[in-house]
């Protein structure tokens, strides 16, 4: 278990963590969505403070809110949390997870993410859907990444190119997932134009074999 400190109200607690060690994945989609012969990591990704109900990843435990933000997230979370609170911090269940992600939305209702971390947190909310099936549902979160990932790429300045080319990807592998191969092919041609493809030959090689995919459905008209 992890030791963390709740950035909203300061409280100390533990949450379980999946060790690297002991994960074995299975297969990998083309959204990177990874399939696990283990326990799944992403199933403890978000730890949830039982005290004021916020939830938040390893990253955003690093950030240092302030004052202001601390008191709107806890008007936000308080007559929820009074309601269903939870300790999550044992072993997790699908729908466990599904509720941490979901939890972490008051973060996103708040301000507190940008258009980029909210994409993320999204897709990842579309591959847990993915594990069970829910395809329909799978769906929603597909387009809502795309479209605070597309906001991002518009409006956000990336200092970590690698971070961006990762993301232009995504909007390619995205959108060819929601059907729209003309928009796939554009964002794929862009991250083979990057300046900094260089960086990270493995994305461009992927990149690659999905562009052949979609250049195929081009062609067949679909």
């Amino acid at each position: 278990k992890a030791k963390i400190t709740c950035p909203v109200c300061m409280n100390k607690f533990e949450s379980t963590r999946v060790r690297s060690s002991s994960i074995r994945i299975q297969s990998i989609d083309d959204d990177f969505c990874q399939h696990y012969r283990s326990a799944n990591p992403l199933y403890y990704e978000m730890m949830v403070c039982p005290r004021c109900g916020f939830s938040f990843n390893l990253d955003s435990s690093k950030t240092v809110l302030s004052a202001a933000d601390r008191e709107r997230v806890k008007l936000l979370l308080q007559p929820v949390w009074q309601d269903r609170a939870k300790d999550y911090g044992g072993l997790r269940t699908w729908a466990d997870a599904m509720e941490a992600f979901q939890q972490a939305h008051y973060a996103v209702e708040a301000g507190l993410m940008n258009s980029f971390k909210t994409g993320m947190l999204y897709l990842k909310t579309a591959w847990l859907y993915r594990y069970e099936g829910m395809g329909e549902e799978e769906q929603i979160y597909i387009e809502k990444a795309i479209s605070h990932f597309t906001e991002a790429y518009e409006k956000e300045s990336f200092s970590d190119l690698k971070a961006e080319l990762k993301m232009i990807y995504l909007l390619g592998a995205l959108n060819l997932r929601a059907g729209r191969i003309k928009e796939s092919a554009r964002w794929l041609d862009l991250v083979l134009r990057h300046p900094a493809k260089s960086m990270m030959p493995m994305l461009v090689e992927q990149t690659k074999d999905l562009w052949a995919d979609v250049r195929q459905k081009l062609r067949e008209g679909k």
